[in-house]
């Protein structure tokens, strides 16, 4: 490239756009040739296309007096001669459809000669090899007619000098059309023109250029027109942006000399810069050999043409490899970003909530009550006193109005105290932007988007960085940096494309977490509108909201490390304050009696012999792990039992394994625990590591196995016990030991019996929903006292609070010598307070859940915190007084009272509180004492009669006071139960009929078929008959309504224990059995396997996995053991490798498997006899087989001869 220039082109250079203003300059454009003459100019450029289009090979004159002819053309004859190019040289369809008849039906007489008998066999041999070579002719026809006709002339076009500068103006005015109308043609036009410049623009085809103030004028004319970041002032800012340390590289292309398709610009620095204004106005700049950081403060594409083509990915990435070999000393390259959706949205947000306020007053006035239309807190209560204080004049207006009125203009930048109180909202706001707001799974802002896909993290965001006007319009004057760490690039980028994971900074973490509390308050807010319909639902009354709050941010501990979010930062109030609106009813004396919950006699009995064994009399010592692991009691009353104790641990090592993520959980042993996953999606359930690891030592290093084995032996009903973490691991047990007998088929007439008290949650939702569906959740009984703290504390973190959950125990602990009083140390009444707030967040999250709130924002919750995993399993008895038990089965009502038997009322201290809550521990003494007069009420039976009547706003468990909102969270729960009880109700009374008569339809398919001497399958997968047509439709039928099952299983619309139904898991192995090979078939016929991959590991519908697997679910078999209805797709792909040109060597174990599953299949039944008729595809492939290979075979007796 030439380096000299002269005293005329640096006038050139000099009579560039240079200006002080920094509005982008024009884009230079080439001299415009002569009009086309004619009346018509665009009709005279179309003639041209036509002589350039028309022809495989055009000529290059012509190609050129197009070119001409075009960029002559002003916009309105531009889109007639782009709509011309892409629909009158569209794909030939007429053509393609002609050849696709000739296609099939060539396919077909093929395939029927390879299917006929053995007499054809030969000629069918014969004429192999010229079938296959008019088959491949054919597609090779077909491959030809795809092709649009323009194809032919936008590669001769590229080919031509200055060819690929029209092809992007070309497309930059395809781009400018799209934006304006959706015509499906000029999209397809665009579609491909993308792909072909993406192919000729590779980056081998590229060159990287160091841009230097000896390169020609000419260039740097255009460095100077195309820079759309930060413009170019004059000749002394584009000299210094090219001068000691500054760099500017470009990518050039052969085709475009002299003009860079994209270029960057690089400032060598000490640290990363704050501000735009340090890198343009760094005089002097900083010493290249002390420079440690390089900064990318502005990338400019040079043609619009070339958008959404990633050259700036490759571009960075080479600048990255160029500047570490010539620059040792940089260790550290980031960016200086602008930020230019941040202004559009924030005003798009402010405009939608302003609109909110408005519906919300309009609806206040109308119905005299509180609204219920809910909108999101944008501002902080400090922040917005802030904007007050700002602003002399308010005129009445809330925090977000005088917020968007002073985004709309650049004004508020001229007073520091209004732009002072802006800071603290744009800031934090800027970063919920960038690293929270999304669109289609990757970051909204377009820039974002770009670094984070190419592996950046989000590193800093800065105040008043841009202060030009187009950087306050834009990003309010914030820029971000994005930190390219080279060691996490590749990790960066991976999890971002994947999953759309975005890395940021401690920096960044802080003003989301105060982001957080936003969310949960708007959280909050939408349970009170789902409250709202569950109140209307039942009493047509106005609605109500949740009462919440802030006070100012607290540190958690001292321990904290920056970003991680403390709850102490969110002060909430926890109390029962009264709420707006009438009062929800509750029960009054002519509401129906609580409605009693069957616990037999003997079941009593048992129940306080547990008791007696966990508390025993104050003359016995209180037991612990570390005295022993368990204990056998047996009893001969009121049968012979064998009753396994285990003691409770009061080290927080054994509650809190070490290297476990925060709650402490893992996944449990498939082969200790097989049946604890969900079945349909094959993910396990997970538990508490410690327990977990407690309970295997126990297995592999104690008499425990050979104790209930001998008490098994001995016909005894096998009983586990424990309180507190005992109770945990006594579930453990009896969830092993219903595993092991389920899988022996050894469950003797009693089942066994799991009694705990005060014992912790161990499990997830997954452990819980496969307790249920195997039925095994009336063995299991927890009884909790309202207030105590021990089952809750799973709730919490585990990991960051173990030395809180250590004082916790010791002070629980009956070996400690003497208990000093619970706020003699900080530790308690925090941990407590910590333990409030998590059952809070995660109480609130499941009732969105089960309330039906539809609200984008709910998803965001988990962004910002992680929840705990754990979830209530098994049957709960809540010890309301020494005379009655209120019984729960619902783990959804479970969960709520975990926290509302814990609300405070306004005058409790939180002191008392946490004492109550750990005493509480320790008082199960009724249930030892008086089991046999204890009543077991069904409270949520009560709940909706409660509702029918007027009452005070509150009502007890025991000495507990629940709110009208804890019952309106328990009304929900039981009633989401019911509605997925009818669910399963409505599937069974409508599809059930719908599938059965489908099926017996395509039986009499399949007998048909066999009666014609062919499998269905192959009938189906030729399309032949008419009758073929019909089972297609048929097959689509219940492709519908079983997908609509796995759907509902999928958004837990049905009963836990739909998935173990006998009758529904029979009909589903009947489905799958009879239809899968038909979509198998139809997957096959269509070549789906040429583009998607094989069936089974691309194109195998999710409603045959779960059939399947409740399948062998059912009958206790190894997953993915019952594979027969996919016994055609095996077949399929064994023969599409063999045509590939593998030999039966190459594919023996494959082969062999299949002919040992086959025979096993037959054998069984569960595979169809069709398959084995004489003109069978799959005994017609078989025969195919080396006759060394078919006489040893384990299926040869069953093949016809």
């Amino acid at each position: 490239m030439t380096r000299n220039h002269t005293p005329k082109s640096l006038a050139v250079l000099l009579r560039a756009r240079m200006h002080a203003d920094p509005l982008p300059s024009p884009r230079p454009q080439p001299p415009s040739p002569p009009p086309p003459t004619g009346p018509d100019p665009a009709a005279s450029v179309r003639h041209l296309l036509h002589e350039s289009a028309a022809t495989a090979s055009p000529p290059a004159a012509a190609l050129e007096r197009f070119s001409d002819g075009y960029r002559s053309l002003d916009r309105g004859g531009r889109r007639e001669v782009l709509c011309s190019l892409a629909t009158d040289y569209d794909v030939p369809r007429a053509r393609v459809r002609d050849l696709m008849r000739q296609y099939m039906s060539l396919a077909s007489a093929s395939a029927a000669a390879a299917a006929g008998g053995d007499g054809a066999v030969s000629s069918a041999e014969e004429g192999k090899e010229g079938a296959a070579a008019s088959l491949y002719r054919m597609e090779r026809g077909l491959r030809d007619a795809l092709q649009p006709k323009y194809s032919g002339f936008l590669e001769a076009m590229n080919a031509q000098p200055g060819g690929l500068k029209l092809l992007a103006v070309l497309r930059a005015d395809l781009l400018s059309l799209l934006g304006e109308e959706n015509a499906p043609a000029l999209r397809a036009l665009d579609s491909y023109l993308k792909e072909k410049l993406v192919t000729w623009l590779s980056p081998a085809a590229l060159t990287l250029h160091q841009i230097t103030w000896d390169d020609p004028a000419s260039l740097l004319e255009k460095i100077v027109a195309y820079e759309a970041v930060h413009p170019i002032r004059n000749l002394i800012d584009l000299k210094r942006r090219l001068g000691v340390g500054r760099r500017c590289f470009g990518y050039f292309h052969p085709a475009i000399p002299g003009e860079p398709l994209i270029f960057i610009e690089v400032a060598l620095l000490q640290d990363m810069a704050s501000s735009i204004q340090e890198v343009l106005w760094d005089v002097p700049p900083t010493p290249e050999s002390e420079a440690s950081c390089a900064l990318f403060y502005s990338i400019s594409l040079t043609q619009p043409g070339l958008s959404g083509i990633n050259l700036g990915k490759f571009l960075l990435k080479r600048v990255i490899d160029m500047l570490r070999r010539d620059m040792p000393s940089v260790q550290t390259f980031a960016t200086l970003s602008p930020i230019p959706g941040f202004m559009q949205w924030l005003l798009a947000k402010l405009a939608s909530q302003i609109k909110l306020a408005e519906t919300e007053s309009r609806e206040g006035d109308s119905l005299g009550e509180g609204s219920s239309t809910f909108r999101e807190s944008v501002l902080l209560p400090d922040e917005e006193k802030l904007i007050h204080d700002a602003i002399e004049q308010a005129d009445g207006k809330q925090g977000i109005e005088l917020l968007y009125d002073l985004l709309k203009s650049n004004q508020w930048v001229k007073s520091d105290k209004i732009s002072a109180a802006l800071k603290s909202p744009l800031m934090r706001l800027c970063a919920r932007y960038l690293a929270r707001e999304k669109k289609r799974g990757k970051a909204l802002d377009a820039v974002a988007n770009f670094h984070l896909q190419n592996g950046a993290m989000i590193e800093r965001i800065n105040w008043m960085a841009d202060q030009s006007d187009k950087g306050i319009q834009q990003s309010g004057g914030i820029m971000v940096n994005y930190l390219y760490r080279l060691e996490n690039i590749e990790d960066y980028a991976l999890s971002y494309s994947s999953s759309g994971l975005i890395h940021s900074s401690p920096s960044i973490s802080q003003y989301l977490e105060v982001t957080f509390i936003l969310v949960l308050c708007f959280i909050l807010a939408a349970i009170g509108r789902c409250c709202c319909r569950t109140s209307l639902a039942f009493s047509h009354q106005p609605p109500y909201m949740p009462s919440f709050s802030f006070l100012p941010l607290r540190r958690s501990s001292a321990t904290s490390q920056p970003g991680d979010f403390s709850w102490k930062q969110l002060n909430l109030h926890l109390s029962s304050a009264p709420f707006p609106g009438p009062a929800i009813p509750m029960p009054t004396d002519s509401s129906p009696p609580p409605r009693s919950a069957e616990l037999s006699d003997d079941d009593r009995l048992l129940v306080a012999h547990c008791a007696e064994l966990c508390f025993p009399s104050s003359a016995t010592p209180a037991p612990s792990s570390s005295s022993f692991q368990f204990q056998v009691h047996h009893a001969s009353h009121p049968y012979p039992c064998a009753a396994f104790f285990f003691p409770p641990s009061w080290s927080a090592a054994e509650w809190v394994e070490g290297g476990r993520p925060p709650f402490g959980e893992t996944e449990v042993d498939p082969a200790l625990y097989p049946s604890l996953r969900a079945v349909g999606s094959g993910v396990a359930a997970r538990a508490n590591a410690a327990f977990l690891a407690a309970f295997r030592g126990l297995l592999d290093g104690s008499t425990l196995q050979s104790e209930v084995s001998r008490a098994l032996a001995e016909e005894k009903r096998i009983v586990f016990t424990g309180h507190s973490s005992g109770g945990s691991i006594a579930t453990l047990a009896a969830i092993w030991f219903l595993e092991k007998c389920t899988r022996q088929g050894s469950v003797n007439q009693a089942h066994p019996f799991c009694v705990t008290f005060g014992a912790p949650l161990i499990g997830d939702n997954i452990f819980n929903h496969a307790v249920r569906r195997e039925g095994w959740s009336q063995c299991i009984l927890h009884f909790i006292l309202p207030l105590d703290i021990v089952p809750r504390i799973p709730l919490t973190p585990l990991a960051p609070f173990r030395e809180e959950i250590q004082a916790v125990l010791d002070w629980l602990s009956p070996h400690t010598p003497c208990h000093s009083p619970v706020g003699r140390s900080h530790a308690i009444p925090e941990y407590y307070e910590t333990l409030l707030r998590s059952t809070l967040s995660i109480t609130s999250y499941e009732a969105c859940s089960f309330m039906g709130c539809t609200s984008s924002i709910l998803g965001t919750l988990t962004s910002f915190i992680e929840l705990s995993p754990y979830r209530p399993c098994g049957t709960y008895f809540f010890l309301a007084t020494s005379e009655q038990l209120i019984v729960l089965t619902n783990s959804d009502a479970v969960l709520q009272l975990f926290f509302y038997c814990l609300q405070l009322d306004p005058q409790q201290q939180l002191l008392d509180a946490a004492a109550r809550s750990l005493t509480a521990h320790w008082q199960y003494e009724p249930i030892k004492q008086s089991m046999q007069d204890i009543v077991c009420v069904d409270y949520l039976g009560t709940i909706s009669s409660a509702l029918t009547g007027r009452q005070s706003n509150r009502t007890t468990i025991g000495s507990v006071e629940l709110s009208k909102e804890a019952i309106l969270h328990l009304s929900a729960a039981a009633q989401w139960e019911k509605q997925r009880q009818r669910n399963q109700t409505k599937i069974i009374d409508d599809n059930c009929k719908k599938i059965q008569v489908a099926l017996k339809s395509l039986n009499e398919y399949k007998r048909t078929c066999e009666l014609h001497g062919v499998s269905y399958y192959d009938s189906f997968k030729f399309q032949r008959e008419v009758h073929d047509f019909n089972a297609n439709v048929r097959r689509l039928e219940l492709a519908g309504l079983w997908d609509e099952i796995v759907e509902m299983l999928r958004r837990r619309e049905l009963p836990d224990s739909f998935e173990g139904l006998e009758e529904w898991v029979n009909l589903g192995t009947l489905y799958r059995r009879l239809v899968e090979p038909l979509d198998i078939a139809n997957y096959y016929r269509h070549s789906k396997n040429e583009d998607t991959g094989s069936y089974l590991s691309k194109g195998r519908p999710r409603r045959y996995k779960y059939t399947q697997k409740w399948h062998e679910q059912l009958q206790r078999i190894p997953f993915g053991s019952s594979l027969e209805s996919c016994f055609w797709a095996i077949v399929e792909e064994l023969q599409a490798e063999m045509a590939n040109g593998r030999s039966l060597e190459d594919l023996k174990d494959k082969v062999t498997k299949l002919e040992s599953d086959a025979h096993g299949w037959l054998t069984s039944g569960s595979l169809g006899k069709d398959v084995l008729l004489s003109n069978s595809s799959f005994v017609v492939w078989w025969k195919t087989l080396p006759e060394q290979h078919r006489s040893t075979s384990c299926i040869l007796k069953l093949m016809p001869h």
